[in-house]
This record gives structure tokens, C-alpha cells and sequence, in this order.
């Protein structure tokens, strides 16, 4: 009997004990749900991701600066805001991180809305920077924030101020050997002083020393003659710190026309560059007797001149004097410069000025006289 009463009482204590447990298992909170990785990581609770993506220069024509092979480090600044719309203001210090070397690895961050600012590193120094949009970041998510930097703008002293490089190559088609091959190296405004390189060389392609110039907006001018004949243009070059504007010229013997070839430059300032009321090739007769059907007399416009900002344009062609100024240029065959019957390429000088500093960017086509 003892026994039996002995074996009830270890079977009740055994129920009390689970019920007790029972008890405290439903009292306890819900467990907290959280996300795990593939790869075992653990966002912590509230916590999000970022990653980087710094795209290169976008856009065409004007020579600019290319982006290094590699940029050695990054400097970013992160600032939270209480919302991503554009009345959000910001909140909280801003966080700093310096020596980034790679923008993928990610960087987490309390749940909200971020701007970053990347500031880019070339062996020599500081040499882009740039903002990005507000981006939300989500609990356990990652955001990819693609940040677009650009060139230190131009500046007298400090950050903008120290010297950048010109690299040019010139290439000469169907063995054409000149007499003279020259470039003549303007500055638009407080840049280093007008620079003249005399080249005489039968070989092709022609890979000049780089120069070595100060932040500003740069005339290059080449002219090339073979007797009595001359092939010039006329290109503008934009100089920054730390980078290197690079640009290949092409000279054939297509009515002995200088031309340059497509420039593989990036940057992303779409509306600056000038935009011409007409593409391709401008056909004018010279004598329109001969040939009334085609008009001796054409004029081209910036169509974009109020929308980019310009303060001043200028046109060149043959020299580093202006043929025309203002938004339009009318072009009459026969008058100078365009007396021959050859191909002419015209070069369009749009001046954007911000801060007191220009910077200038152009535009180039060609006017054929005579069929």
C-alpha cells in the first residue's frame, strides 16, 4: 500500500511539474522572429544593408576627365533623414567612414532613410565626390544606393586647385606626312598660360608627352599643314584635379579634313553640352549658279542654350579666334573662313558660369563647300 501510494505521489509530482512548466511556457512572450542568411548571418533586430555603387562619368563629346583604372579609396558620409521625401530633415550626427576600399561590403544601419556622400581617392589625392538620393533602408533588407560622382569642380585655392593632366594621341591616315603639326593650349580663365607644341613627326599614331595643367576650361588648338594647304580644329578640354582628360585626334585626307575622333569620355552632366538644330554634315554650294538646289547659306542654333545656362557662346573654325558669337551662327559659302571647296569643322563653345567659375563645353560638325 505504501508502495502504491508511493508510486501515485511520484506520477503527481511528475503532472504538477509539466503542469507548472505548461504554465510558464504559456506565459512567456512570443519568441522574436528573426531572418538568417544562407551564409549564417544575422541582421540585428531593426537593422538593415547598404552597398555602394559609384558609376563612372557618363557622357560624350567635350574632352573630361576619365575615371581612374581604380580609385584607391573611398571617404563616406552617411546622414540619416526622418523620411525620404524632400521635406525629411535630418536626424541624428552624421556618420564618417574613411579608407573605404570597397564599396560592396556592406554597411549596416538602423532602419530609415539615408543619404551618402562619397568622396573618391586617386594615387595624388581627393578627386570626386558626389551625393546620393535618400534611400529607405528596411529591417534584414540590403539597398544598393548608386551614388554619382563627379570631378572637384574648378577652385582658385583648396580642394579643386591642384594640377590635372592632358593626354592627347593623334592619328594620321593614309600615310599623310605634314610639314608642320602644332597645338596651341588656351586657357578659358585663370589656368595655366597659353602653351604652344610644335610636333613633326611622319609617324602615326602621334602619343604626346602628357601635360600638366591647372583646373580650367582649356582651347586646344591643332593645325596641321602640308605647302601650302592647313587642316585645323579647335576642341575644348576641361581640366580637374588629380584626373586626366584624355582625347584622340584624327587627321585623313578626306578633302585633307581634320577631325576628331569619338572621345570614350564619361560624365554625367547631359544638358551641358551643346545641342545643334541640325546633325550630320552641312552641304553648301559655293557658287549657286552651278547648283541652285542646294543653299549656300545655312544657320545653325544651340537649341539648349537657356536650359544649360550658357552666360556666353563662341564658334570657331580655323583658328583660335571666334567666327561667331551668341546662340546661332549663320554660315555663308564663300565667305571666311569658308572660301574653298573643302570640309570645314566647326566647333561650338557653350560657357556655363557657377560660383564666379566657368567651366566650357562644345560641340563639333563639319560644313563641306562645294559637292
Amino acid at each position: 500500500m505504501k508502495a502504491k501510494n508511493g508510486k501515485c505521489g511520484v506520477f503527481a509530482a511528475l503532472t504538477a511539474a509539466l503542469l507548472v512548466t505548461a504554465a510558464l511556457i504559456t506565459s512567456c512572450p512570443e519568441p522574436e522572429e528573426r531572418i538568417v542568411y544562407r551564409d549564417g548571418y544575422q541582421y540585428p533586430a531593426g537593422y538593415g544593408s547598404i552597398t555602394i555603387n559609384a558609376p563612372e562619368f557618363n557622357g560624350k563629346r567635350t574632352v573630361l576627365p576619365t575615371e581612374p583604372n581604380a580609385w584607391v579609396e573611398y571617404d563616406l558620409v552617411i546622414q540619416k533623414y526622418t523620411s525620404t521625401e524632400s521635406s525629411g530633415t535630418t536626424t541624428g550626427d552624421p556618420i564618417e567612414i574613411t579608407g573605404v576600399t570597397d564599396l560592396t561590403t556592406p554597411i549596416y544601419l538602423a532602419q530609415g532613410a539615408y543619404t551618402v556622400k562619397v568622396t573618391a581617392y586617386t594615387d595624388e589625392g581627393k578627386a570626386a565626390i558626389g551625393t546620393s538620393d535618400r534611400y529607405p533602408v528596411m529591417p534584414g533588407q540590403a539597398t544598393h544606393i548608386t551614388v554619382v560622382i563627379k570631378p572637384l569642380p574648378f577652385a582658385a585655392t583648396g580642394d579643386g586647385s591642384e594640377d590635372g593632366t592632358f593626354e592627347y594621341t593623334i592619328t594620321i591616315l593614309k600615310d599623310i606626312i605634314f610639314d608642320t603639326l602644332d597645338i596651341t593650349i588656351q586657357p578659358q580663365g585663370s589656368g595655366t598660360g597659353v602653351q604652344t607644341i610644335n610636333l613633326i613627326t611622319p609617324t602615326s599614331p602621334v602619343v604626346g608627352t602628357p601635360v600638366t595643367l591647372k583646373p580650367d576650361s582649356y582651347l586646344v588648338f591643332l593645325a596641321a599643314t602640308i605647302g601650302s594647304n592647313t587642316a585645323t580644329f579647335v576642341e575644348v578640354v576641361n581640366i580637374h584635379q588629380y584626373l586626366t582628360s584624355s582625347a584622340t585626334f584624327t587627321f585623313d585626307d578626306n578633302q585633307f579634313l581634320a577631325s576628331i575622333a569619338p572621345i570614350d569620355v564619361d560624365y554625367r552632366d547631359p544638358d551641358i553640352k551643346p545641342v545643334l538644330s541640325t546633325t550630320g554634315p552641312i552641304t553648301l554650294a559655293l557658287d549657286l549658279a552651278h547648283d541652285p538646289s542646294v543653299p549656300g547659306t545655312e544657320t545653325i542654333t544651340i537649341t539648349n542654350a537657356t536650359a544649360a545656362g550658357y552666360t556666353s557662346m563662341e564658334w570657331y573654325s580655323g583658328s583660335l579666334t571666334p567666327i561667331g558669337t551668341g546662340a546661332s551662327l549663320t554660315i555663308t559659302a564663300g565667305t571666311t573662313p569658308f572660301t574653298l571647296q573643302r570640309a570645314y569643322p566647326v566647333t561650338v563653345v557653350g560657357v556655363v558660369e557657377t560660383d564666379g567659375i566657368s567651366r566650357s563645353y562644345s560641340e563639333t560638325f563639319t560644313v563641306v563647300i562645294g559637292n
